[in-house]
């Protein structure tokens, strides 16, 4: 039996599951999405977002959103409030991370009473 792998996903895994958070964002229209760590951010807002340097801020910002017709990811004309944040598992590989994890969930439990 082989043992529990934690990896991120392979782009292949990503464009084949993207249809699917596509279509539930859309079906949703969440008025907040919460990404966690780089693969979430980078998803939604491009290859280029790094948590580290946008955890805990509030954005206004299109998403990305899979054309099959183009064969890539391509921006939504909608705008959506995305709040990234450091995965929960960062902090076993990188234990510095805590704190500041901490103070986006304190921030995004602000942002919530606050109705964002």
């Amino acid at each position: 039996m082989q043992g529990k792998v934690n990896r991120a996903p392979t782009k292949k895994e990503i464009i084949a599951h993207a249809p699917i958070l596509d279509t539930e964002i859309q079906d949703i229209q969440p008025p907040l999405i919460v990404t966690l760590g780089n693969v979430g951010l980078q998803r939604l807002i491009g290859a280029k977002a790094k948590v580290t340097e946008l955890h805990g801020v509030l954005m206004e910002t299109p998403i990305l959103y899979w054309d099959e017709e183009r064969g890539s990811f391509k921006k939504t004309a909608e705008v959506y409030y995305i709040f990234p944040t450091f995965h929960p598992a960062s902090v076993f590989y990188n234990p510095s991370v805590r704190t500041m994890k901490d103070a986006d969930w304190q921030k995004l439990k602000g942002l919530l009473v606050e109705g964002r």
